[in-house]
C-alpha cells in the first residue's frame, strides 16, 4: 500500500468559471453534441488550451535550475513526442503571470495540477505542486502525470470506457483512514466517471501515464493495472488530435 502513489488533479473550482474560462481560451472547448441543457455543457466540456499557443511556466521559490530544466524537459515529453501544435517557455522565478506556476515542496502532501485551463482561475498560488526529487524512481511517472493535466488530460481510470470492478468499501476505508483522503477525494480522483474530454474517448489504454496504479485489494476479483513508467501511444494520440497542426483534421 504504503508504494502506491496517487498523482491528482485540482477539484476546488467553480464549475461555472471553469467552464467559462476554458470557451474564452478554446471556443472548441465546447460539447460537440448539440441541444445540450446547461448543466450538462459546463460538465462535458474540455479544458484545452488553444492550439498553436505558447504556455508560460514559472517556478515558484528559487529551485536550482537543474531541477526546473529537468522537470519541464520531462514534461516537454508530451508535445516533443507526440508532435503536439503548443509551445512551452519557461520564465524567470515567481513571474505570476505564467499561465503554469509549479511549487516544488519534499513536504507537500499531494502531487497535484490544476487541470489545463483551470490553471487561468487560479491568479497567484502555484498551479502545480510536485513533492518528488529528481533521484526518486518515480520522477519521471509524476511528473508526466501532472502535466498531462496540464495539457487537460483527465484521469484514464475515470475514462467512460473502463469498467474497473472497484472494491468501493475497501478503498474507500484506506484512503480515508492511511491516507488521509476525503471521501469527495476518493470520488473525484477515482471512481467517478469522466466526461470531460469525452470526444477523446475512442478506446480505454491501460497504458496511459495518466492510469492509476490499481491494486489487488482495490478491485473485487482478479484485476489489477501495474504502475505505467512512460508515455503510451494512446497518450500522444490524444495530444496530437486535442492540438493539431493548422489545417490538419481532427
Amino acid at each position: 500500500m504504503s508504494d502506491l502513489i496517487f498523482c491528482r488533479y485540482r477539484h476546488d473550482v467553480d464549475p461555472q468559471l471553469s467552464y467559462e474560462a476554458a470557451i474564452a481560451e478554446n471556443p472548441a472547448n465546447a460539447p460537440s453534441h448539440s441541444g445540450s441543457r446547461k448543466k450538462r455543457a459546463i460538465y462535458g466540456s474540455t479544458r484545452l488550451w488553444q492550439p498553436g499557443r505558447t504556455l508560460k511556466f514559472s517556478f515558484l521559490g528559487s529551485p536550482s535550475i537543474e531541477l526546473k530544466l529537468k522537470i519541464l524537459n520531462t514534461g516537454s515529453q508530451w508535445v516533443s513526442q507526440s508532435g503536439a501544435n503548443l509551445g512551452i517557455a519557461l520564465y524567470h522565478d515567481n513571474y505570476l503571470q505564467a499561465d503554469i506556476r509549479i511549487k516544488v515542496d519534499p513536504k507537500a502532501l499531494h502531487n497535484e495540477s490544476a487541470l489545463g485551463t483551470d490553471a487561468l482561475l487560479i491568479k497567484t498560488n502555484e498551479t502545480m505542486t510536485l513533492n518528488v526529487l529528481p533521484d526518486s524512481e518515480n520522477f519521471e511517472p509524476i511528473v508526466l502525470h501532472e502535466f498531462g493535466h496540464v495539457f487537460g488530460a483527465t484521469h484514464e481510470h475515470q475514462n467512460p470506457l473502463a469498467d474497473i470492478p472497484w472494491n468501493e468499501d475497501e478503498l474507500m476505508n484506506v484512503m480515508t483512514k492511511q491516507r488521509g483522503w476525503s471521501e469527495a477525494d476518493v470520488r473525484s480522483q477515482f471512481l467517478e466517471k469522466q466526461t470531460e474530454a469525452n470526444t477523446f474517448f475512442t478506446t480505454y489504454d491501460r497504458e496511459s501515464i495518466m492510469h492509476y496504479q490499481i491494486a489487488q485489494w482495490m478491485t473485487l476479483g482478479d484485476w489489477e493495472v501495474g504502475a505505467n513508467k512512460k508515455l503510451s501511444e494512446y497518450d500522444l494520440a490524444f495530444m496530437r488530435r486535442a492540438y493539431p497542426l493548422a489545417n490538419t483534421p481532427t
